[in-house]
């Protein structure tokens, strides 16, 4: 079962990320 607390951190990196190339 993966952790929850990971998901989530995984999934604020993905937005973090995908922000950042949308913005450059």
């Amino acid at each position: 079962v993966a952790n929850p607390l990971f998901i989530g951190f995984l999934a604020v990196s993905a937005l973090l990320i995908i922000g950042i190339l949308y913005w450059f």
